[in-house]
């Protein structure tokens, strides 16, 4: 049975993500999100949703596996006993919220490929997906409204506007931007899924503000380190990932390791990375010059240090705001995503 042809059960719908999974911390994750109730809830809202809204969702759902995000924000909100069902609903909200700007991302990008499979826009059209994402949203805002406050659910749909206004920032389309500019589009982009949960446990609760402050600082710099990384993949030739080079440098978009690659390059390849940069189509060979450029001038170990540096800093504060063995995964998530920069970035 195809996950997205219907809804199916929700053990088959298991067996199609864990079929996925090939890395012992990304199992760990998903069987916490299994185990502390936020893939049951992640059901129930889907069980609300018409059998044609959700398709594109579940399809998306069992392309991108990974549940750091949803565990994270369980994590932190879950510390306090008292806001642990609270945590658990936008816990799992988050993750949907997640998977839908992920088939946004793929629709303005263009994108036809994630994680090895045809993204859901080429599957199912993009007018189709485009409404469907709508739709889904207006769900869970409603749910938010309904099982937090309507205070959240006004909250989340701003977040949720900041982060579509931030795609078309004209700060991140320009080569002439700071790094600065760039992290802060984005923390722009990144409110939906790292503030956003952080107010919806915590706010009007006796949790103190000191939890709410360092948890809301932990998930944005989980998020900048692994958008950053994220970002190389779209420089580094690699056979890790199964995708194509220089799609932000084709479709006009300034990320930090490009901005880093482009201070360091000198005389004449500068001119390369201004006529490349938002071309749409670039020939075959000024895709080769572009790879011969990114070996002579991407500072791969400068890029290294920014992205395990914020992952440090990501644990240094987790520390604070979650208990021993959740903390341990943590840990281990880092030590993942680490060992990708290295690999992408030293070898």
């Amino acid at each position: 049975m195809r996950v997205e042809d219907d809804l199916p059960s929700l053990d088959t719908f298991k067996n199609a993500v864990k079929a996925r999974i090939k890395v012992p911390i990304l199992t760990r994750l998903y069987e916490r999100f299994e185990d502390d109730g936020l893939e049951q809830i992640s059901w129930e809202i889907l069980n609300c949703i018409p059998e044609v809204e959700r398709r594109p969702l579940l399809y998306t759902l069992t392309t991108h596996v990974t549940k750091e995000k949803p565990a994270f924000i369980y994590f932190i909100g879950k510390r306090d006993p008292r806001y642990q069902t609270r945590a658990q609903v936008v816990a799992a909200s988050t993750d949907l919220l997640w998977s839908l700007s992920l088939m946004l991302d793929d629709i303005i990008d263009n994108d036809t490929q994630r994680a090895d499979k045809d993204t859901a826009w080429t599957v199912y059209g993009r007018k189709q997906v485009e409404d469907n994402i709508k739709f889904i949203l207006n769900k869970l805002v409603q749910v938010q409204a309904e099982r937090i406050s309507p205070q959240v659910a006004v909250f989340l749909q701003e977040c949720v506007d900041d982060g579509i206004r931030s795609l078309f920032a004209p700060q991140i389309h320009s080569l002439d931007s700071t790094e600065k500019d760039i992290l802060e589009n984005i923390d722009q982009r990144a409110r939906f899924h790292c503030e956003y949960p952080m107010r919806a446990v915590f706010e009007g609760t006796e949790s103190s503000e000191e939890h709410f402050t360092l948890g809301t600082e932990a998930l944005f710099a989980s998020n900048r380190a692994g958008q950053i990384l994220n970002d190389v993949k779209d420089l580094v030739p690699s056979n890790l990932y199964g995708r194509p080079l220089f799609n932000d440098i084709i479709g006009g978009t300034v990320t930090v390791p490009l901005r880093m690659m482009a201070d360091a390059v000198k005389g004449a390849d500068k001119r390369l990375i201004q006529d490349a940069f938002g071309k749409r189509e670039l020939s075959t060979q000024t895709l080769s010059e572009l790879e011969n450029l990114v070996l002579a001038y991407l500072p791969r170990m400068r890029i290294h240090q920014k992205v395990s540096g914020i992952y440090e800093h990501f644990i240094d504060t987790m520390r604070l705001v979650t208990d021993t063995d959740d903390f341990s995964i943590c840990q281990e998530w880092v030590q993942y995503k680490v060992s990708q920069a290295d690999r992408l970035l030293l070898r």
